[in-house]
C-alpha cells in the first residue's frame, strides 16, 4: 500500500455512498448501486463493504477476471458530517481492496461516523497513465431494519434439568427453555430465544442460542446479559451473523457458569429467577439501493430490486 502524493491534484473520479438505518449492531455486508464510469470503459463496478476481516472497503464487477487493475490508483473514505474525510487509506495495488479499520476502532468512533444514523463512504479512484475528467456520482441505500429489545426472566431456574447432549439438536425439551418472539415481517422469519444448561467435565454452563427460521441472507445481531437483582449487567455478549441458509441456529459461547450464579443466588438468582436482557437487529435487505446523481461520464446500472 502506498499513499498517492499528487492525488488531490489530478482530476478525480469520486463516489460517494450513504448507508442509512445503522445502529450499533448492524452486521454489515453490502453492496452499492451498480455503476459504470464511461473513461475507463464499459465494465460494470459497484463498491462493497463488509466486516469479515474488520471494515473492508472493495470495488468490485460482475466477472471475478475483472476484479484487478494494474493502472488505477484509489482511496476509501468514511465521511463525517460536514462531508470531510475522518479516516481514508489510499492504494496502487491491483486488487481494489482496503481494509479501513476494525469493529472496535469503528464504535469508539461511533458518534462521528454515524451521524443521523447514517454511514458515509467515499472512493476516489485515478488512472496513472493518463488524465481523466473531474465526475463524480453520489448513491444511497437505506436499510430495512428492524430492532427490538425485552427481559426474559427464567423462573425456577434451579429445577432446569442439565444436558450431556453433544449437539444444541438433541437437547430434548425438559431441558430448554424457549421464548418465542414475534416475527419482524408479516412473512417471517420465525425467532426464538433457547436456553438450557450444557454439563461438561466439570462444570454446568449456561447457553443461549438464537434460532432463525428461513433466513433467506438476513443479517442478525443480538446483544444478551445477565442481570442482577438491582438491574446491573453481571456479563454480557454481543454477536453479528450473515444467515444463508433456510434454518440457522446462530451460535453463543457459554452466557455464565451455573456455579456463578449459585454462588451469589441472592443477588443473581432472585426468587429463584434468572434473568436476561436481550437486544437484537435484523436487517432483511434494503429499502431502497439508487443513485441520486451523476455526472455526464457515470452512468447508473439500474436493476430489478429482490423482494424479501
Amino acid at each position: 500500500m502506498m499513499a498517492t502524493a499528487d492525488a488531490d491534484t489530478r482530476s478525480t473520479f469520486s463516489y460517494i455512498w450513504a448507508i442509512e438505518n445503522f445502529s450499533e449492531l448492524t452486521y454489515i455486508d453490502l453492496k452499492s448501486p451498480k455503476f459504470v464510469l464511461k473513461t475507463i470503459g464499459d465494465t460494470v463496478l459497484y463498491l462493497k463493504i463488509d466486516e469479515y476481516f474488520g471494515f473492508s472497503c472493495r470495488i468490485q464487477t460482475n466477472a471475478i477476471s475483472e476484479e484487478t487493475s494494474d493502472d488505477i490508483d484509489f482511496e476509501f473514505s468514511f465521511l463525517g458530517a460536514d462531508g470531510s474525510p475522518l479516516i481514508s487509506k489510499t492504494s496502487s495495488e491491483p486488487r481494489l481492496f482496503l481494509n479501513l479499520m476494525n469493529r472496535a476502532a469503528f464504535l469508539e468512533r461511533w458518534a462521528q461516523f454515524i451521524p443521523n444514523n447514517t454511514l458515509t463512504v467515499q472512493c476516489r479512484m485515478w488512472l496513472r497513465e493518463r488524465e481523466i475528467p473531474t465526475d463524480v456520482c453520489y448513491a444511497r441505500t437505506r436499510l430495512k431494519t428492524f430492532t427490538r429489545s425485552f427481559i426474559w426472566a427464567i423462573e425456577n431456574f434451579s429445577a432446569l434439568h442439565s444436558s450431556a447432549a453433544e449437539y444444541f439438536r438433541n437437547v430434548t425439551p425438559d431441558e430448554r427453555k424457549v421464548y418465542p418472539l414475534k416475527p419482524v415481517t408479516d412473512k417471517g422469519p420465525f425467532l426464538a430465544l433457547v436456553l438450557y444448561l450444557k454439563q461438561n467435565s466439570e462444570f454446568e454452563d449456561v447457553y443461549v442460542r438464537f434460532l432463525l427460521e428461513k433466513g433467506r441472507g438476513y443479517a442478525f445481531s443480538y446483544d444478551l446479559s445477565v442481570l442482577d437483582a438491582n438491574g446491573k449487567v453481571i456479563v454480557s455478549k454481543v454477536e453479528r451473523h450473515r444467515i444463508q441458509y433456510g434454518f440457522t441456529i446462530l451460535p453463543f459461547s457459554p452466557l455464565i457458569s451455573k456455579n456463578k450464579l449459585i454462588a451469589n443466588k441472592n443477588l443473581f438468582l432472585p426468587n429463584d429467577t434468572l434473568v436476561l436482557r436481550c437486544s437484537f437487529e435484523v436487517c432483511t435487505g434494503v429499502i431502497s439501493n439508487e443513485i441520486e446523481f451523476f455526472t455526464p461520464n457515470v452512468s447508473w446500472v439500474v436493476e430489478e430490486e429482490k423482494v424479501i
